[in-house]
C-alpha cells in the first residue's frame, strides 16, 4: 500500500511527530542511548539501549515512557534486537570489556519472550575480529534465516570496523549456525555515502558508523550516521539509503529547538499506541549540536495513512542485461516515453546494456483499427493482445516502427520490450487511429496488468519478515549474481509467487521448476515439487490433471543462499509444448493477504 508520508518526511520532521520525548530515561533513571524499538508480541513495545557500558531492556505501552526490565549485557553498547518467527529474539551488541578486548560484535539468542525479560540467553557468539585489529561494532541485523532453528541458521549482519585503527567504515558479516563467522568490508557503500556527502559540499573525514534498516511503503531503507570531521561530535549527520532507487542522500532533521547534529539513528515500522501505522525513530543529539533542552537520546513516532496503490500507468521491469536477464528492478511508470540520453534508468543499473519489459492494458475509446508506433534506440518488440506488431531487436539509432490491429472498445493487453546496447537510449510508444491523432499513448489510457503473479520478495531464505511486493508477469528469471530485487539484494533471499493458472486443455499437465537454489510448487493445493535444497540449476517436475478454462491456485516458493540465481516455471501437456507459463495463462490471487507492517 502507498503511504501519505515519505520516510524522509517522518524522520526529518520531529516537529510534526505524533509523540516525542527528548532526553528519554527509563523508570529507574537510566539514560536510553541508541534505543532500538520493536513491537512486543505480548502488547506494547520492547526497547534495547545502553546506559554507559551496559545494554538494558525496557518495555513501554506508549513509546515515550519506559519501564526498566533487565540488564542484558554489562559489558556492551550499541544494541539492536530482532523478533524471530519462532517466538524467540536475537540481540546484537558491540561487546567491550574495557580491559583490552576492544569492540567486537556479539549476538545472543533468547528462545522466548519470558527468557528475554529474564535476561536468559541460550546461545552466544562473539566472533573474533577479522577486519580491524582495534574495533568492530554497532551491529544491525538485516535478516535471520532459521532452517528450522537457531543451530541451523544464517544471520546477515551489518556493522562498522575501525579501518586502520583510525576511522569507522562499513562492513557486512554472516553468522552461520551460530558458530561460523565471515565478514567483508563494504567499500561500495562507503563510496556511495562519501559521494552523497560530496553532493552536499562535505568531505567525510570522520566516521561512517551506526546504521539501521526498515521496510516502509513496500521498500527497504537504511539510515546511516556520518561524521564530517573526526572528533567533532557537532558534525554528525544522518543519510538515507533508498534501496529501490539505489540512491543515498543527506536527510535534514528539524527539531523543536533547531538542533543540528544527529547520530545513532534507529527506525522501526510499528503500530502506534492508537493502533495506526506508524514509524518510531530514535536519535542521539550530541551536546555540541543540540538546542537547549534537546541533548541526549530522543524518541519520537509519527502516524501515517495508507493509500490505494495507483491503477494507471504500466508496470516496468528493468534488467541489467540487454537480453532481459540479470538484476531486476520493477516500478510503475505513467507512460512509455523516456529519453534516457546517455544516463542510467536507475542508480541500481548501468547506463548501457540494460533492457525493459513494460506490461499493462491500453484503453481503446472506439472500435476501430489502431496503429501503434515504437520509437526506440536500440531494439524494440511490441504485442497487443499477444499479437506481435513490432519486432526490431537490433542495434540502431532512433528508429520508428509500427503495426496495425483492429481493437474493440475497451481495455487490451499490452507488452513492450526494449534494450539499449550502448550510447544514447530512448523508448517511446505512440498510437493513432481514424479518430486519434498520432501521439504518445497517454497515462489515462494505460492501466496495470490483470495477468501475472503476485511476487513476495524477502530478505533471508525462509520467507519470513516484511516482503517487497511486486507483480511479475511470469516466472522466468536468470538473475545470475545480480539482485532479484534491489530491496532484498542478491544473496540470502526468498520469493513466494501466488496466483491462478488456467489451462487451455482438459489434460494431465506436467509443471517444471528450474531453479538455483531451492523450490517448492503447489497447483490446486497439491504439492508437485519439493526440492528445498542448495544446488546449481536443477529441473524438477510433477503432474496433475486439470480441466480446460478452470483457474487453479498456484504457489511457487524459491530461495537463493548465494552465488548464481535462477527461477523458472514451465508446463507441458499432450497438446501443450513445454514452455515458460505465459502471462495470459496466469492471473493474480483471488485474495491478497494483509501486508506485514
Amino acid at each position: 500500500m502507498a503511504t501519505s508520508l515519505t520516510l524522509a518526511a517522518i524522520i526529518g520532521t520531529v516537529t510534526a511527530a505524533t509523540g516525542y520525548r527528548y532526553g528519554v530515561r527509563d523508570s529507574v533513571g537510566n539514560r536510553m542511548d541508541t534505543l532500538k524499538v520493536i513491537d512486543n508480541p505480548a502488547g506494547g513495545y520492547l526497547g534495547v539501549y545502553h546506559t554507559g557500558d551496559q545494554v538494558k531492556l525496557a518495555t513501554s505501552i506508549d513509546l515515550l515512557t519506559w519501564t526498566f526490565r533487565q540488564t542484558l549485557d554489562p559489558q556492551a553498547t550499541q544494541p539492536t534486537i530482532l523478533a524471530l518467527p519462532t517466538g524467540g529474539f536475537l540481540t546484537a551488541v558491540e561487546y567491550n570489556n574495557q580491559a583490552g578486548s576492544g569492540g567486537r560484535v556479539r549476538l545472543r539468542h533468547y528462545p522466548t519472550l519470558a527468557a528475554l525479560l529474564a535476561g536468559s540467553h541460550d546461545r552466544e557468539a562473539t566472533p573474533t575480529r577479522t577486519l580491524s585489529a582495534c574495533n568492530e561494532g554497532t551491529p544491525t541485523i538485516f535478516s535471520a534465516s532459521l532452517t528450522p532453528d537457531i543451530d541451523h541458521s544464517v544471520i546477515d549482519v551489518g556493522f562498522h570496523y575501525q579501518r586502520d585503527c583510525n576511522l569507522d567504515r562499513q562492513a557486512r558479516g554472516r553468522l552461520t549456525n551460530f558458530t561460523g563467522w565471515t565478514a567483508v568490508a563494504d567499500t561500495a557503500l562507503d563510496a556511495a555515502i562519501t559521494a552523497a556527502a560530496a553532493a552536499q559540499g562535505q568531505q567525510v573525514n570522520g566516521n561512517i558508523g551506526d546504521r539501521d534498516v526498515v521496510f516502509f511503503d513496500n521498500g527497504r531503507y537504511t539510515v546511516h550516521e556520518v561524521q564530517y570531521r573526526k572528533g567533532d561530535f557537532g558534525s554528525w549527520r544522518v543519510y538515507l539509503n533508498t534501496w529501490q532507487t539505489g540512491s543515498i542522500g543527506y536527510l535534514p532533521i528539524t527539531t523543536h529547538g533547531g538542533s543540528t547534529a544527529f547520530a545513532n539513528p534507529s527506525v522501526t515500522a510499528i503500530r502506534s499506541p492508537a493502533g495506526q501505522p506508524a514509524v518510531a525513530v530514535s536519535l542521539f543529539l550530541p551536546s555540541e549540536g543540540a538546542a537547549p533542552g534537546e541533548a541526549g537520546p530522543l524518541i519520537f513516532y509519527r502516524e501515517y495513512a495508507t493509500l490505494a496503490d495507483p491503477t494507471t500507468g504500466v508496470q516496468a521491469t528493468y534488467f541489467d542485461n540487454r537480453d532481459l536477464t540479470g538484476s531486476t528492478l520493477t516500478r510503475v511508470e505513467p507512460r512509455i516515453d523516456t529519453d534516457y540520453g546517455t544516463g542510467s534508468p536507475s542508480p541500481n543499473l548501468g547506463a548501457d546494456q540494460f533492457s525493459v519489459r513494460w506490461t499493462g492494458r491500453v484503453l481503446a475509446d472506439r472500435a476501430e483499427t489502431y496503429r501503434f508506433y515504437t520509437q526506440t534506440d536500440d531494439g524494440a518488440r511490441l504485442w497487443i493482445d499477444e499479437v506481435p506488431l513490432v519486432d526490431d531487436w537490433t542495434d540502431h539509432g532512433v528508429v520508428e516502427n509500427s503495426g496495425t490491429i483492429a481493437l474493440s472498445a475497451g481495455r487490451h493487453d499490452l507488452r513492450m520490450e526494449f534494450y539499449d546496447n550502448a550510447g544514447a537510449a530512448l523508448a517511446r510508444l505512440l498510437w493513432s487511429s481514424p479518430n486519434t491523432p498520432k501521439t504518445v499513448v497517454p497515462a489515462d489510457h494505460l492501466s496495470q496488468p490483470q495477468t501475472g503473479l503476485r511476487g513476495e520478495y524477502y530478505a533471508g531464505i525462509t520467507l519470513a519478515g516484511p516482503a517487497r511486493i511486486r507483480p511479475d508477469s511470469t516466472v522466468n528469471f536468470n538473475w545470475g549474481t545480480g539482485f532479484a530485487d534491489p530491496n532484498v539484494g542478491a544473496e540470502l533471499i526468498s520469493v513466494r509467487w501466488t496466483g491462478r493458472v488456467t489451462p487451455k486443455y482438459s489434460q494431465t499437465y506436467r509443471f517444471y521448476t528450474n531453479c538455483d537454489d531451492g523450490s517448492r510448487l503447489w497447483v490446486n493445493n497439491t504439492l508437485l515439487v519439493d526440492n528445498w535444497v542448495d544446488q546449481g540449476p536443477t529441473e524438477r517436475s510433477g503432474t496433475i490433471t486439470l480441466t480446460a478454462a478452470v483457474p487453479y491456485d498456484l504457489r511457487l516458493e524459491y530461495y537463493n543462499r548465494g552465488g548464481g540465481a535462477l527461477a523458472q516455471l514451465l508446463w507441458s501437456s499432450p497438446s501443450q509444448t513445454k514452455q515458460i507459463i505465459p502471462p495470459q495463462a496466469i492471473t493474480p490471487p483471488a485474495t491478497v493477504p494483509s501486508p506485514v507492517v
